[in-house]
Parts: C-alpha cells; sequence; structure tokens
C-alpha cells in the first residue's frame, strides 16, 4: 500500500498513460532515467540545481559517503564518463532526440514549463530539466546491465 501511494504521489502520473510509448521508444535504461527525474518534483532539482549540474564522481572514494539506492544524489554521482573519448554524432544524435522526446512528454504531462505555450523551442528551464535529464541518461547507461531470464518450458528449444 505504501509502494502504491509513493509512486502515485511522484512518477505514477507521468508515466502510466504513456508506458506503451516509453517502451516502444526503446529506451532501455534510459527509462531509469526519466524515472529518477520524475520521482521528485521539478522544484526539487531546480533548488539544488548546482549539485546536480555538478555532481561528484568521486562521491565515495575519499571519505564515509556510501551509495543508497534511495538517495538520488547517490545516482546522480554516479560515473557518466563525461569527456572521455570521442562521442560519434549518430550516438550523440539519438541521446538528443530523447532528451527532446523526454522533454516534450515532461511538457505535456505538466512536469514542467507552460502547458499553454505550444512553441517548439526549449526555453530556460526546459533546457535545464534536459541538462539533468541528459545526465540521468548517462548515470543509468554506464550504471546498470539488463537482466533476462530465458525460461526452456518444451522438451526441445525448437517448442519454446
Amino acid at each position: 500500500k505504501e509502494c502504491r501511494q509513493n509512486a502515485n504521489d511522484t512518477y505514477h502520473r507521468y508515466e502510466c498513460l504513456y508506458t506503451d510509448i516509453l517502451y516502444q521508444a526503446h529506451l532501455g535504461a534510459w527509462h531509469l532515467a526519466y524515472r529518477a527525474l520524475t520521482s521528485r518534483p521539478w522544484a526539487f532539482f531546480s533548488d539544488n540545481l548546482d549539485q546536480y549540474l555538478n555532481h561528484n564522481e568521486k562521491s565515495g572514494v575519499d571519505n564515509d559517503d556510501v551509495y543508497k539506492s534511495e538517495d538520488i544524489m547517490s545516482f546522480n554521482n554516479l560515473v557518466t564518463h563525461d569527456g572521455v573519448g570521442c562521442k560519434q554524432a549518430p550516438e550523440l544524435m539519438m541521446q538528443a532526440h530523447v532528451v527532446v522526446f523526454l522533454l516534450r512528454l515532461l511538457k505535456k504531462l505538466q512536469y514542467v514549463g507552460d502547458t499553454q505555450n505550444n512553441n517548439l523551442e526549449l526555453d530556460d528551464e526546459l533546457t535545464l530539466v534536459g541538462r539533468v535529464l541528459h545526465h540521468f541518461m548517462r548515470a543509468a547507461f554506464y550504471n546498470t546491465h539488463e537482466i533476462t531470464e530465458i525460461e526452456k518450458t518444451g522438451d526441445r528449444w525448437e517448442n519454446n
């Protein structure tokens, strides 16, 4: 009951009617970034914007910080490999497209921005949301692994 109430109070309203679209978009781990963002109101992030735009990937290395899965700051401080290596244009373009897609969804669902304004340009606030979301996408991408289970139900693999 407590879990359901927590979901209803946070991310559920930004996902419930769009689960199929999010799934069909093949977001993979990036869906976790969307969930991380919508787990708290935008005001939570905007009030602490410096912490979320200037994360500390060495958190826990030289001090007593311990990763806690329920702590959004622990997630924020995961390794993202920013500035490492040469990202190819197709990869960067895909990330940009996904961020814009998710920003449009967040605006439509009244998570952030003026929903009466149908202007397609990103204002300053949406740009900041996009920066935090992109960072979360990188944290999710580099720090998660898909787990799949194949269950054999027939005598032969061809029968499954």
